[in-house]
């Protein structure tokens, strides 16, 4: 192990979180964006003929991958100061895009069963591009978005290939539609109605469809979705009830207690990342505050 052998999803999801808490011009969170900066690729990873430019998950070398890309320039994008790089790494990600119109985590166009086309993948990526300046009119976008739609599950649910349960693709499909304005469409509309019937009875969100408890990550995943439908009642009352659930689970130390959601062997052995359950969860609460009318924020 190195000190590059870091948790660099976890990390970036706590720099966004930090950025959008109002902490972007923090010196430490400077350091954070600079160590991400660091860990880009420069060269060409040819054994899986990927092109310079893109984020693994050991740092600075190692299988540059969709996912870890897509939380670097995410956390990037926050800073609000790094938009060549943001550019560039949209081309990555536009680059890695299969012939579907959808991508995969690892290998575009992969027939194998543990890297096929991903719609958590799919959503992010088409989330980094736009806000990269792709419109939302652009072939690739259009071919992700047909892509997503008719890949729903029949209940409205996408699902995810690293990540256990229908909610963090789900919420990143309703994130993705959001921020495009697309919420009149069937594919946000879909996915916005599983995860309200989804919530649980305590406010929180779990495994679902399986049962299960609530836990932090996935909770604050379908908070930062709902939240950001400012003109629904239905969806920031829902928001509202996660964000209080995450409020009530943070420990006496600040930190949450992070959930088994992430997939080792899919289907048979989850486990749980401290690092990014805190992202997850301060993103959710700085969501919530940020979409919540003046007179209601705390």
């Amino acid at each position: 192990m190195t000190d590059r052998d870091v948790d660099l999803v976890g990390h970036s999801l706590a720099t966004e979180a930090l950025c959008h808490a109002g902490h972007r011009t923090d010196p430490r969170v400077r350091r954070a964006a600079a160590w991400l900066l660091d860990c880009r690729q420069t060269g060409p990873f040819p054994l899986f003929d990927c092109p310079p430019g893109g984020w693994a998950w050991s740092g600075a070398q190692g299988w540059p991958n969709v996912l870890d890309t897509t939380a670097a320039l995410g956390a990037l994008a926050a800073t609000r100061s790094h938009g060549q790089v943001l550019a560039d790494g949209a081309g990555w990600l536009r680059s890695r895009q299969d012939r579907r119109g959808s991508w995969s985590v690892f290998t575009p166009n992969t027939r194998c069963p543990a890297d096929r086309s991903c719609p958590h993948a799919t959503a992010l990526a088409i989330d980094l591009i736009t806000a990269a300046g792709t419109p939302a009119t652009d072939r690739a976008v259009r071919r992700a978005l047909r892509w997503l739609t008719v890949h729903a599950h029949p209940d409205g649910s996408h699902q995810a290939l690293w990540h256990r349960g229908g909610v963090p693709a789900t919420a990143a499909v309703l994130h993705t539609c959001t921020r495009l304005r697309l919420t009149d469409t069937p594919l946000a509309g879909h996915a916005r109605a599983w995860l309200l019937t989804a919530q649980l009875a305590d406010g929180s969100w779990g495994a679902a469809p399986a049962t299960g408890p609530g836990t932090t990550d996935e909770t604050a995943r379908a908070v930062q979705a709902l939240a950001h439908l400012t003109d629904d009642p239905v969806a920031r009352t829902a928001a509202a009830r996660g964000t209080d659930w995450l409020l009530a689970a943070q420990r006496p130390d600040g930190t949450w207690e992070p959930g088994p959601a992430c997939w080792y062997i899919k289907d048979h052995l989850a486990y749980p990342d401290h690092l990014i359950a805190q992202g997850l969860a301060l993103g959710a609460l700085a969501a919530h505050h940020r979409s919540a009318p003046p007179g209601d924020r705390g």
